[in-house]
């Protein structure tokens, strides 16, 4: 007998063993299900996970590097005019999307706005 208690979180590793496990030939689901303390209708909706490739291992993050060109120089002339000729960041990426952000543009809102255009 399968009884509610608190909600339990499953690795997408875990979740996948248990379903290849599942496929095996002469297992039985039932024990399985017993086994693993989950209903057959979340075996179920794992398998279908499975099959539609939701139970992959996510591919590590991996930082790509674009080219960089710098147009224009700023002059010698120190900090003040330096700074004031680097206003603006321009990023092409190799796919031909382009951006622009402020120089003072942090770290990490750069890193999101990047990761965001290359998953679209």
């Amino acid at each position: 007998m399968i009884t509610r208690g608190a909600r339990r979180r499953w690795s997408r590793s875990v979740k996948r063993a248990i379903v290849e496990a599942s496929l095996a030939p002469g297992v039985m689901v039932s024990a399985l299900c017993r086994q693993h303390e989950i209903s057959s209708g979340q075996l179920s909706t794992w398998r279908r996970q499975y099959r539609d490739g939701d139970l992959a291992e996510a591919a590590p993050l991996v930082p790509g590097f674009a080219r960089a060109v710098v147009s224009g120089t700023a002059p010698a002339l120190g900090l003040a005019a330096a700074s004031t000729a680097m206003e603006t960041i321009e990023i092409t990426l190799p796919d031909g999307v382009g951006l622009r952000v402020g120089a003072g543009v942090s770290q990490a809102a750069l890193s999101r706005v990047l990761a965001a255009l290359r998953d679209a």
